[in-house]
């Protein structure tokens, strides 16, 4: 994974399913969001707390319950 990649893959820590994230040419690489899971996990979940999120929407808010 480099920032000259436009799209890279990850295992998403919570299901195992391969998890990619498609990056947006800035000029000099690509700016890669953070990745997302169908399970909802998202590697923004880790900067919230972990045991109030249960899932993450597509801007990165947790739905809490």
């Amino acid at each position: 994974m480099s920032v000259y990649d436009r799209v890279i893959e990850d295992i998403c820590p919570k299901c195992g399913e391969k998890v990619f994230s498609e990056g947006i040419n800035n000029g000099i690489g690509y700016y890669h969001p953070p990745f997302h899971c169908e399970c909802g996990w998202s590697e923004m979940c880790g900067y919230q707390d972990k045991d109030v999120c249960k899932k993450c929407d597509q801007y990165e808010f947790c739905y809490r319950t």
